[in-house]
């Protein structure tokens, strides 16, 4: 996923709920699940979660992550606003496991 995509996320999930593109337990797309995952994810909240751009130059380029992980905290915020993220979410879709794994690079634990 690239960084840049991250803020239109927001209004796909609110017009994905205003069209009735998905049930009511798929909340606008966060949840619905994704066939043929990779990096282990089911669903679109995951993959949030865990990917931001995966090509190989930018794994290590420590500002690009330290963006990643402003983008993905504003992301997660502006949601629980709009009473998209819920708190059970955290548990329930093992956000915390995707965010902190120890092949993310994270600068707020550097």
């Amino acid at each position: 996923m690239r960084l840049e995509a991250i803020s239109f996320l927001p209004t796909f999930v609110e017009l994905g709920i205003k069209y009735g593109q998905f049930t009511n337990d798929e909340r606008g797309g966060l949840l619905a699940e994704i066939k043929n995952a990779s990096f282990g994810v089911n669903n679109m909240l995951q993959l949030i979660a865990c990917c931001f751009d995966n090509r190989d130059e930018m794994k290590q380029d420590k500002e690009f992550h330290k963006r990643a992980d402003e983008e993905l905290c504003n992301l997660l915020i502006e949601l629980h606003e709009k009473d998209l993220l819920k708190k059970e979410d955290v548990k329930a879709q093992y956000l915390f496991g995707f965010i902190c794994r120890p092949s993310r690079s994270i600068s707020i634990f550097s």
